[in-house]
């Protein structure tokens, strides 16, 4: 592993490495279609924060990106090195998600609309579905409409999640019933399709595409150099077949996945790809091919890679450059060793408008 990255990374392999070893990082992102106030929730945090003896410790801190509302700065607990389990409302609607501040990004940056039909293609555990319902159901809209009967629901959006692995889409569907209403649960549907074969029509769609994840790697194969016993023996696994090659086998997959999807947006439609791959192969040289493919002149199907990536004002850029993110040659990328949070990568594809029927010709 070493060899490889300091190929792509250089002189500050070291340095990341180190820091994609480290605890990841996690914020607690609001649900707005609690009943729990912002308020409470920041006083309840701040309980919790106060109690541990971590020297993690820190002030809290209160960030609204976009339609996101998150709280920063909080530490794992003393015993049980784990953050503070999310409260439930009166209504038992879980209160806050934790997640990686990086893995909102992808979600936001599709800029979801009201109206919008969204695909979610590799969904669980959840979290960035949490984003994407956030944006296309508005807490206050919704439960109006809900009060009034319904209205013009049949003619608003919906999003469907789909997750082909039974295990994690029996997480996928907690979450959708922990921390939605009925009346957004009713326009979330939950789906079990390969892929690799999808069907349907998409105004906006979400890869998160299955990766090496090389953090998962080095912070299992860490714990195990320090005498801790992995939790799962398929950890073991996965340390064991890291390679080059492995690299190559999940670009392969993320192509077929991302090829399938972008035959199920609509002309106009957006598509992010995103990964927790620090590799190359998995990121940027997939979007390559995949605009290789279908670029002009190459069938029906055509696509175009958005340069501003989903954050396209002056305001999202500063947001984005804060956050220590950083551009490749299609996407962004926000590593750890700069920002603390991620890994991620994602780049923002868009369909041509008119571009009609799919594109199948061989690769």
């Amino acid at each position: 592993m070493d060899a490889y990255f300091r190929d792509i990374y250089g002189s500050r392999w070291p340095k990341l490495k180190e820091a994609l070893k480290e605890d990841v990082r996690h914020v607690a992102l609001a649900n707005p279609f609690s009943k729990m106030s912002q308020e409470e929730i920041q006083r309840r945090l701040g309980e919790a924060n106060s109690s541990s003896s971590s020297e993690n410790v820190g002030t809290l801190r209160y960030h609204a990106i976009s339609h996101c509302r998150l709280i920063d700065g909080l530490a794992k607990g003393a015993t049980d090195g784990k953050y503070p389990v999310p409260l439930s409302d009166s209504a038992d609607l879980k209160a806050w998600y934790w997640m990686d501040l990086g893995s909102l990004l992808p979600a936001l940056a599709l800029r979801i609309r009201e109206d919008e039909s969204v695909l979610d293609v590799c969904a669980a555990p959840g979290g960035k579905s949490l984003v994407l319902a956030q944006g296309l159901f508005k807490a206050e809209e919704v439960q109006a409409a809900a009060q009034q009967g319904g209205g013009d629901q049949a003619k608003r959006g919906f999003l469907v999640c789909n997750e082909v692995s039974a295990s994690r889409r029996k997480r996928l569907a907690c979450v959708v019933s922990e921390y939605f209403p009925s009346h957004v649960k009713s326009r979330i549907r939950l789906t079990d399709s390969d892929g690799t074969k999808l069907r349907g029509s998409y105004d906006k769609i979400l890869v998160d595409a299955p990766c090496s994840s090389e953090r998962h790697v080095l912070m299992q194969k860490s714990g195990r150099e320090n005498g801790f016993k992995s939790p799962k023996s398929s950890s073991t696994a996965v340390i064991e077949r890291w390679s080059p090659k492995q690299c190559k086998i999940f670009a392969k997959l993320q192509y077929s996945i991302l090829k399938s999807a972008l035959t199920c947006l609509k002309p106009g439609g957006q598509l992010v790809y995103s990964t927790c791959s620090i590799a190359t192969v998995e990121n940027d040289f997939v979007i390559e091919k995949i605009l290789q493919k279908f670029g002009p002149g190459n069938g029906r199907c055509h696509v175009k890679a958005v340069k501003d990536c989903g954050f396209g004002n002056a305001k999202d850029r500063a947001t984005l450059e804060q956050l220590g993110c950083e551009r490749t040659k299609h996407g962004y990328f926000m590593l750890p060793d700069k920002s603390k949070f991620g890994p991620i990568y994602w780049c923002l594809l868009e369909r041509s408008q008119g571009s009609g029927g799919d594109s199948e010709h061989s690769e």
